[in-house]
């Protein structure tokens, strides 16, 4: 039974019979929340880049414009207008045509009241590349932009190991296509010292190999517009990026940002494992997950299953008991079947008995 359910959550078997429309990648337009509220790419504040990539078992959904390689992998299955990624996180189909998909998240991240509006990513791109495509000079913007073969930050990271200070800058990476090369205009900086300037701009404009620009044939120079800041704490030094936009805002919380960045990464390579078998493997990539973001009860929830399949029940406990005192209703079952003071718990939920008949009205 416990190989079943943990089959079903995480193995490779899974039977997607999802509408023909669903298959292929969309990417999120906007999102309207349940007061009326609308935003879109434009809200550096409050928009979250999102594609989804529908295969025939699998949901690919990435948060990162610049990443195409990185993000969560999911098997599914597709049932009563739902998507199901696991027994209790789907997303729930409100409106789906040929070129556009609007769902609620209800993952037990969201309200389950915020819409989240979707269109083909084909077509997303092509409207994109028509209002540009009689220019040589195109600006990259969500679902319209040159992709990293790998992390600029990390890139930068390394380069400015014993430099990092507490710095913001604003600029644009311009790729030219012609001369395969890269120039970096900076066009705002927090700090006066112009070796460091120098030194950073030296090495972004070393960064044309790790640019994928499929895509923007006929382009001369493509611009992507982009905010950093080099960030040095007693806990964390790293540069984190935001792309696509001017706006220092989104950077209010740049460790933030980055550290469910990399807690998604590691919950993805988790999954991966536990998958291909290698438990202890899961168990430390989940801990570095949670981790960084303690706030994802999924990772929690697969965890706990890992555990309950190498035997170790008393730490499976552990995890389900936390999520039940958090409210994830989805951990009630398999704390019922597989934890000795289950019945205990309850017991304690069911109402105090009275003796007086009027309790009952």
């Amino acid at each position: 039974m416990r190989i079943i359910l943990l089959l079903l959550l995480l193995g490779p078997q899974c039977w997607a019979q999802e509408p023909s429309q669903l298959s292929g990648s969309w990417i999120k337009t906007s999102s309207q929340t349940h007061d009326g509220t609308v935003y879109t790419e434009a809200d550096d504040n409050h928009f979250r880049y999102t594609q989804l990539k529908f295969s025939e078992s699998q949901l690919r959904i990435l948060t990162h414009p610049m990443y195409e390689h990185k993000g969560a992998c999911y098997n599914y299955y597709f049932t009563d207008q739902k998507i199901f990624l696991s027994p209790t996180h789907y997303y729930e189909i409100i409106g789906l045509s040929e070129d556009q998909l609007v769902i609620r998240d209800r993952t037990g991240t969201e309200d389950g009241k915020t819409l989240h509006t979707f269109i083909r990513a084909e077509t997303h791109h092509q409207a994109i590349h028509q209002s540009q495509v009689q220019s040589e000079y195109r600006v990259a913007r969500y679902g319209y932009t040159p992709t990293l073969k790998f992390p600029l930050e990390q890139m930068l990271d390394s380069a400015l190991t014993d430099l990092h200070d507490n710095i913001q800058i604003k600029g644009t990476i311009m790729i030219d296509v012609s001369n395969q090369s890269v120039f970096t205009s900076i066009a705002f900086s927090s700090t006066r010292d112009t070796d460091w300037l120098k030194y950073l701009k030296k090495n972004l404009d070393q960064s044309y190999p790790l640019w994928d620009i499929n895509g923007f044939e006929g382009a001369k120079i493509i611009q992507v517009p982009f905010v950093l800041q080099d960030v040095k704490t007693e806990d964390y030094e790293g540069v984190v990026m935001a792309f696509l936009t001017q706006s220092l805002v989104s950077l209010h919380e740049p460790l933030r940002r980055q550290q469910r960045w990399w807690a998604n990464e590691y919950f993805a390579q988790a999954i991966e494992a536990h998958q291909n078998k290698f438990k202890n493997r899961a168990i430390k990539l989940f801990d570095k997950s949670l981790e960084l973001n303690a706030e994802n009860p999924h990772a929690l929830f697969c965890r706990a299953n890992v555990y309950l399949d190498k035997g170790d029940e008393d730490k499976a406990c552990k995890d389900w008991k936390v999520l039940l005192d958090q409210g994830y209703e989805g951990a009630m079952d398999y704390y019922k079947d597989n934890c000795q003071n289950a019945e205990a718990l309850a017991e304690s939920d069911k109402p105090p008995i009275s003796d007086d008949p009027k309790a009952i009205l």
